[in-house]
């Protein structure tokens, strides 16, 4: 029930999180459609989190179902000057799609960051661990999206988040 509850944080700040923070992401073509790309409309295909993790990593769970999703990594972190150094998992590769950072002049503060990585095909019970450069009190929450654009999957406006990465 919290992992469900975290998830629908997660979707409901980025539905209403300021331009700056938002993440978006565009649906299959109808041209991938035909071709049997999936659906038109991006949807939830599994989702794992954890919260309060301390140290220098953070890693869940994650299961799907569906071929050729998106999977996201949201962390969220406490953290001195610290950031997301790189998100893992066995047969993925992860980008960094953005972040958002807020540090006091001492440098202490809360980080923001989205990574995201294509699955070709489901995954079963695939540990995703994001590093951290410096000691934080983290949360992470992990999910697939089908039907999303696979060939190009996030909105075509870079400015979306507070500073990209791609």
């Amino acid at each position: 029930m919290i992992r469900l509850l975290l998830v629908a944080v997660a979707l409901l700040f980025f539905a209403s999180a300021p331009a700056h923070a938002q993440l978006l992401m565009s649906g299959v073509s109808g041209a991938e459609k035909a071709s049997g790309g999936g659906s038109t409309t991006p949807a939830l295909d599994g989702a794992a989190s954890v919260s309060g993790q301390t140290g220098s990593s953070a890693s869940a769970t994650l299961t799907t179902t569906h071929s050729s999703d998106i999977i996201v990594a949201y962390t969220i972190a406490s953290t001195n000057n610290g950031q997301v150094t790189s998100c893992t998992a066995t047969g993925l590769t992860f980008s960094n799609r953005g972040y958002y950072n807020r540090f006091n002049a001492a440098g202490n503060g809360n980080l923001l960051e989205v990574w995201w990585a294509k699955a070709s095909s489901p995954i079963s019970s695939l540990a995703i661990t994001c590093n951290y450069n410096a000691g934080s009190y983290a949360d992470l929450i992990v999910f697939g999206v089908s039907g999303a654009n696979y060939s190009s999957p996030w909105d075509s406006n870079a400015s979306m988040m507070g500073h990209t990465a791609e």
